[in-house]
């Protein structure tokens, strides 16, 4: 669990900043309603599976090490709607060019 913080800021007591490595990430985004008070819903589990699933599969991509990113925002000032992006780091595969 985390959260984006400005170059430079020190890290409130008991936490740590660490920096994500600069490399190639796919980005992928889900958005929904949100389900009540603040709550999230369960599209973000789509989104994963989909990745694995169908995206992985019909590209020339790998996930590679690093960490995997959930970062997640209201889209509007009442609350009532969610985005999230989900980041995972990835190469081409080997003996493929083109996308």
């Amino acid at each position: 669990m985390g959260a984006e913080a400005p170059a430079g800021a020190a890290a409130p007591e008991g936490l740590a900043i660490l920096p994500l490595p600069a490399q190639t990430y796919a980005v992928f985004e889900s958005r929904e309603p949100m389900e009540g008070e603040g709550e999230i819903g369960l599209e973000i589990l789509n989104v994963w599976r989909r990745v694995y699933s169908e995206w992985f599969p019909s590209t020339q991509f790998e996930q590679v090490e690093g960490p995997c990113v959930e970062k997640y925002a209201w889209t509007d000032e009442s609350r009532t709607e969610s985005a999230c992006e989900v980041w995972i780091p990835v190469r081409r595969r080997s003996g493929t060019c083109g996308v």
